[in-house]
């Protein structure tokens, strides 16, 4: 009896806590939650409401929003859309673990954006997904990415230091076109497919596996960078 009531308070209170609103920082991005995603419209957004979302679609394109990170609660989304903040005033978000692929310029163009929580099954970041976030100064790729997109990272310019996860299999030309990459650290042991690869005049260094390092050097489109490859 005793265990039995106290699994009837533990499952009351998880749908308390389901239903409870959502407390957003940025009251234009719950203005917009609001319009397209209240699903009782009362005028908020419950976790129920949020978990329920599959799609954003574009909403917050060339939107006012500065701060998302209420975006953890929308964790029935599998992508971040194409253009989906293209062009907003964004400058923080955190992306749902549900997500396993960042859109064609889903955050392109979001000039003010320097602090981004990437989940960690994310398998995909697509063309020109953060192109052009010039705020952009440190992003951590998650360990399942396999693919990083043409200028996926173009003219992000504060970022000086990337570090590629061992699970990369494709790079797009010109992923890191315009940034400011100093260091460039590559995990994988067998060196991404970029045929036509082009990294910013600002690389000094390439680091990989030094068990690879021969190999890279030999690979095409690492070639043209055999003298910036060191093993460690």
């Amino acid at each position: 009896m005793k265990r039995l009531l106290i699994s009837i308070i533990a499952l009351t209170a998880s749908a308390a806590a389901f239903a409870q609103n959502i407390e957003f920082l940025d009251p234009y991005c719950k203005e917009i939650c609001v319009k397209y995603f209240d699903a009782d419209s009362d005028g908020e957004i419950s976790m129920a409401e949020a978990a329920s979302v599959k799609d954003i679609k574009k909403s917050f394109f060339r939107s006012n929003v500065v701060s998302f990170d209420e975006f953890r609660y929308f964790t029935s989304v599998t992508k971040v859309p194409t253009m989906a903040f293209r062009g907003s005033a964004l400058q923080s978000i955190t992306i749902p673990e549900s997500v396993t692929e960042i859109g064609k310029g889903a955050f392109a163009d979001c000039a003010s954006l320097s602090s981004v929580n990437l989940p960690s099954g994310l398998k995909s970041i697509e063309d020109t997904a953060f192109s052009g976030c010039t705020s952009l100064a440190s992003v951590s790729i998650p360990a399942e990415v396999t693919l990083i997109g043409y200028q996926a990272f173009g003219g992000c310019a504060a970022l000086t230091s990337l570090t590629v996860p061992a699970s990369i299999d494709m790079l797009g030309d010109d992923a890191f076109f315009g940034t400011g990459i100093v260091t460039l650290i590559v995990k994988a042991k067998k060196a991404p497919s970029c045929p036509a690869l082009s990294l910013p005049k600002s690389v000094r260094e390439i680091i990989v596996p030094k068990s690879s390092l021969s190999s890279y050097k030999t690979e095409e489109g690492w070639e043209n960078f055999a003298s910036l490859l060191k093993g460690e």
